[in-house]
């Protein structure tokens, strides 16, 4: 009896992992090739839901009719593989973060974010200013061209693959820098169908910007300056996370199911956290030859000016000193962090806990920049930290009190370890 009682154990736990991975496999082809299944807008929006009837319909139809894996276009996983080396060492946070979201919400923040990054880099990291313009009006015909098909109601192309074919996709291939580049931007063009054309001219504006290299002047042109640059991007990945949880395309101005104020709340949660940046990142950006430290906040500001941005000579202007700009950006960034987490709070469910690690570990930033000694190059926060902050939140354990208990670990335990060299290496002299 013992040995039938094993045998049916293991039959069941067989049975039922192969079946995970079948449904899994399913789940995967209705994300990666929507289009096998339906090319209506409105049924690929209600197929992100498996509690609704199209979702299996849509996995039935696809076990009916299961395609051989020689005959799938194998672009969009080559484009997505793309696009998460092209995020790189760099982005060790997001790593971190995007580990914590469901397979398919994932893939496609993968995408945007890939897109977001790539296209900042075209415009900020070109050799000559003349480059950087032209690729600037690159990317706008390109997002033009991506949208134009909107308001016919057109998301996929009528030619057997996920990639839009009313795109000229060679002439981009002659005018984008590398493939690798090509690649990202065709699989931003898969996810564009669910994305606001407004929000993305308004990153563009943001760019152009940059590329006009006016000082700002006051601590509110700063705060629009991060609404515009990253609480548009907060905006499109509610716009992700909305319409591949279920609750619609939120994309258009017009749709129903769009929410503005929920919309408003993720673009402050996208400021926030562009601040944060912004105050980690004062060396370096001056050594890039930018500086978005406000006029107003500098003792002398034609002086400090031109040493951060002109001459990139972050030194003339003193360590305590820049520390002290980081510091006055960091708390403008503390005024909106409640209205931030109230973002967070307006997302479906299921990914509320997610999303707040996600907020957390680029939060933790601040306080490690705050007790650095000195004025580190990059502050970051230590791997541990960023793992536990994703452990008590995805567990629901992110109060106060989760807060005492690891402050408390630290300091009981720090003192049996070295301090890290790592800081004054950095560290202007």
């Amino acid at each position: 009896m013992s040995l039938w009682s094993f045998l049916d154990w293991l039959t069941i736990t067989v049975t039922v992992v192969l079946a995970c991975h079948v449904l899994d496999y399913f789940d995967a082809l209705l994300n990666t090739y929507p289009h096998l299944v339906t090319r209506d807008p409105q049924v690929l929006a209600k197929l992100q839901n498996p509690m609704q009837q199209e979702y299996w319909r849509g996995i039935g139809k696809l076990a009916v009719h299961l395609p051989a894996e020689t005959d799938l276009d194998p672009g969009p996983i080559r484009d997505l593989q793309v696009a998460i080396r092209v995020l790189g060492p760099a982005s060790r946070s997001w790593k971190t973060m995007a580990a914590l979201f469901p397979v398919n919400l994932r893939q496609d923040l993968c995408m945007l974010y890939a897109f977001f990054r790539t296209a900042d880099d075209l415009v900020d990291d070109a050799p000559t200013f003349r480059q950087r313009h032209a690729n600037l009006a690159i990317i706008r015909r390109f997002l033009h061209d991506v949208f134009l098909d909107r308001s016919r109601g057109k998301t996929f192309a009528d030619n057997g693959t996920s990639l839009p074919d009313h795109i000229d996709w060679d002439t981009y291939a002659r005018l984008l820098p590398s493939a690798d580049v090509l690649a990202v931007f065709r699989s931003f063009a898969r996810i564009s169908h669910y994305l606001c054309p407004r929000a993305m001219s308004e990153l563009t504006d943001a760019w152009e910007l940059d590329l006009r290299g006016q000082p700002i002047q006051s601590q509110e042109e700063l705060l629009r300056y991060a609404a515009l640059i990253s609480g548009t991007f907060g905006e499109l990945c509610t716009c992700v996370i909305m319409y591949k949880t279920g609750r619609g395309n939120w994309g258009s101005s017009s749709s129903p199911s769009r929410n503005n104020e929920v919309l408003e709340k993720a673009r402050a949660t996208g400021q926030c956290l562009q601040l944060i940046n912004i105050a980690r990142d004062v060396i370096k950006d001056s050594l890039d030859g930018r500086c978005y430290v406000p006029l107003q906040y500098m003792s002398s500001p034609a002086q400090h000016y031109r040493a951060l941005k002109s001459t990139r000579d972050p030194a003339t202007v003193g360590e305590k000193t820049i520390k002290t700009y980081a510091v006055r950006i960091l708390e403008l960034a503390d005024t909106i962090t409640l209205q931030a987490q109230r973002g967070i709070d307006g997302l479906p469910v299921e990914v509320q806990d997610s999303i707040r690690a996600a907020f957390e570990i680029y939060m933790a930033i601040s306080p490690t920049l705050r007790n650095a000694n000195g004025f580190p190059l990059r502050a970051k926060v230590p791997k541990l930290q960023q793992q536990w902050i994703a452990l008590r939140c995805i567990y629901g354990f992110h109060s106060t009190t989760a807060r005492a208990i690891y402050s408390s670990c630290h300091r009981m335990f720090s003192g049996y370890f070295p301090k890290s060299s790592k800081f004054k290496r950095n560290k202007i002299i």
